[in-house]
């Protein structure tokens, strides 16, 4: 698939909120049945910010395919975005990041998001998010809190290795797609792939669109 294909771009106002672990919930059971134990969020606040997120994706249905879930891996890149005055901590107010405890943690913060693409109908399930991008900030100027992400397909198995390797330091690979070798090569494509040398022409340091955001069509 293209790699400017964008499956869903969205923005949704308001406090980013995290989604936890399930919790069991005790109904008790009328006329001396027994108790019957459910699951629930952890935290009140999980499911209303999720049924936003749906609501938007629903609403914008930015998707370039057709109506059923995309079943393919992909990319999400999730940029949360907080006022000031939403943390309770006194020291939010001189904070150049926020990271306080009541803002919520990275991860959590995206599996709200990941289980709304799903519940939307963006994607078949939120095991097929290999990866992606997540930052939290304050917010600018003219700007609104909440979070605004996009989903793109996956990149390329090469285009991910060569990230992999800048960002650990590691020595750049052969370009193994279709067997594509410096010239004068004589390893195999297997042995290409698994090469760890640095006598060969490297793989580019970051392929931009990996990182891609792709055009919005305003």
């Amino acid at each position: 698939m293209e790699q400017d294909v964008v499956l869903a771009r969205v923005f949704v106002p308001g406090h980013p909120r995290t989604k936890g672990s399930l919790k069991p919930l005790h109904v008790r059971g009328a006329s001396g049945r027994p108790c019957k134990v459910g699951l629930t969020e952890d935290k009140a606040t999980t499911r209303p910010w999720m049924l936003k997120i749906v609501r938007e994706l629903i609403q914008a249905d930015t998707r370039l395919l057709p109506i059923e879930p995309y079943f393919e891996p992909v990319v999400m890149h999730c940029f949360f975005r907080y006022a000031r005055g939403m943390s309770v901590e006194l020291a939010a107010a001189d904070a150049p990041w926020p990271v306080m405890r009541d803002l919520g943690d990275e991860d959590k913060l995206r599996r709200a998001v990941n289980d709304a693409l799903t519940k939307a109908g963006v994607i078949a399930d939120d095991s097929l998010v290999i990866g992606g991008a997540t930052f939290k900030r304050w917010t600018l100027a003219g700007e609104q809190a909440g979070v605004e992400f996009v989903v793109l397909p996956a990149p390329s198995l090469d285009a991910v290795l060569s990230m992999e390797r800048a960002l650990l330091g590691k020595p750049a690979a052969h370009k193994s797609d279709h067997g594509v070798r410096p010239r004068g090569c004589g390893r195999t494509i297997n042995e290409c792939r698994n090469c760890e040398t640095q006598d060969c022409k490297p793989l580019p340091i970051l392929d931009p669109s990996a990182l891609s955001l792709g055009e919005r069509d305003d």
